[in-house]
């Protein structure tokens, strides 16, 4: 053992040699067997704190080029080091592997983001939505390069997997999570469901970090969709009839876009009602398309959905692909004249139901704004009997500037049929306002 004053200071010092030496970093005396130029330790350095010899004065002369040994957790030599419980040295501290070059706050020997491995690497290709994408992150840690270590026995520090995050322009969108769902080993598991799909080529990236906080950069994976995406599918309802509009995103591959619809109260077939439909604008990204479909009757509910079918070589051969957009479901609107609020009922007089359309305006948060942005309304709808009493509320929300369809079955608020009479529906929309007069028959 060698020798040292007694103290706490002193048993920190050795206790700190002792762990450096276990770690393979030099001593830093002149009694040490290491001269200037070994490298040794985790990260391969040179230790040139060491004392090379005294001159005439007693003083410490360090390595050539080194300038005077500093005090150190290696320096075994003068008793004066054995008070020394600071930090290791620049030189000890890289051989041990606690050396922070980069000033990242990351200890070297764990700047290391944990890596991924995709099951597939290649770009994959994929024909549907919500397909998944496996992947490996593992922590791999810095490599050992320890020279004077049997390289059998090296070990590299590693610390677990701490987080893996969606990537959009080198913002983290969202974490996701491993497949047993907790973050506790070096090597975690992951599926990725790829649900946003863009037609045709594109990337999506993935960042990792470790427990250390080492972060990768952006690990990017490629996908090529066999497929359409519908971003928007919407309608419009109109006097007329029903716009219906959607968007695609990414390439069309000058697919056959039939729009289908379906009279969800009437014979409820599914008929094509415009075939080959083609787009009315193209931003490079967003390709827009839309039909005004004027075969549909007042007050009736159809379902629409587009179909979109082009044929694309895929491993030498030709195969046809359909992509169908999700559905939509609407009521067409009862006629409402210029400038009015409330559209007259349909059937009027009714025995059993009546139907009446309430345009709801757009409301702005700053209608002075260069841009103002759109905000719901404050929209209800009431019926009254002629005594200006409240019967039924038809409807009560906030909803953004649409038109609204409205059935009343002639019950009261307690379902009640209610009697024979005049009765008045009331719209109540923002700052706008109408009526209409419905007749009830038993």
């Amino acid at each position: 053992m060698i020798p040292h004053p007694p103290g706490s200071t002193a048993t920190d010092q050795a206790f700190k040699y002792f762990m450096g030496s276990m770690f393979w970093a030099t001593g830093e005396g002149t009694g040490a067997v290491d001269n200037c130029g070994t490298y040794s330790g985790y990260l391969n350095a040179q230790n040139r704190n060491k004392t090379v010899r005294y001159d005439s004065y007693g003083g410490p002369v360090g390595c050539p080029g080194a300038g005077t040994p500093a005090p150190c957790i290696m320096n075994d030599v003068d008793a004066f080091q054995w008070f020394y419980s600071g930090e290791p040295c620049a030189y000890t501290a890289k051989m041990i592997g606690l050396s922070d070059f980069n000033h990242n706050s990351i200890p070297d020997c764990l700047d290391a983001p944990p890596v991924i491995y995709w099951e597939n690497a290649a770009a994959e290709t994929v024909f549907a939505q919500g397909s998944g994408v496996r992947f490996k992150a593992v922590s791999e840690g810095v490599p050992n390069q320890n020279p004077r270590q049997d390289p059998a026995l090296l070990v590299n520090y590693a610390v677990p997997v701490k987080f893996v995050g969606r990537s959009e322009g080198g913002v983290i969108t969202h974490r996701l999570m491993p497949l047993d769902g907790v973050y506790d080993e070096l090597e975690e598991d992951f599926e990725f469901t790829l649900d946003m799909l863009a037609g045709g080529s594109s990337q999506f990236s993935i960042v990792t970090r470790n427990t250390a906080n080492a972060q990768s950069a952006d690990q990017i994976k490629e996908i090529y969709y066999i497929g359409l995406s519908y971003l928007h599918f919407g309608y419009q309802n109109q006097n007329e009839g029903n716009l219906i509009k959607f968007d695609l995103l990414g390439d069309t591959f000058d697919a056959r876009l039939d729009v289908h619809r379906v009279d969800l109260e009437g014979d409820q077939q599914d008929r094509v009602i415009a075939s080959g439909v083609q787009p009315y604008h193209s931003t490079g990204t967003f390709t827009l398309y839309q039909y005004f479909d004027k075969g549909v009757i007042p007050g009736v509910k159809y379902r629409y959905y587009v179909d979109g079918t082009f044929t694309a070589t895929y491993q030498g051969a030709d195969t046809t692909v359909t992509t169908r957009s999700y559905d939509i479901e609407t009521r067409s609107m009862i006629p409402i004249p210029e400038g009015g609020v409330v559209s007259e009922a349909s059937p009027n007089p009714f025995r059993d139901r009546t139907m009446v359309s309430v345009i709801v305006p757009t409301t702005y948060d700053d209608p002075n704004a260069q841009f103002p942005k759109s905000v719901p309304t404050d929209t209800n709808v009431w019926v009254y009997d002629v005594l200006g009493r409240r019967v039924k509320r038809l409807y009560s929300d906030r909803v953004v500037g649409q038109v609204l369809t409205l059935v009343w079955d002639g019950t009261n608020e307690n379902q009640d049929q209610v009697p024979a009479g005049v009765y008045f529906v009331k719209a109540f929309s923002g700052s706008a306002e109408g009526a209409a007069k419905v007749v009830v028959v038993r």
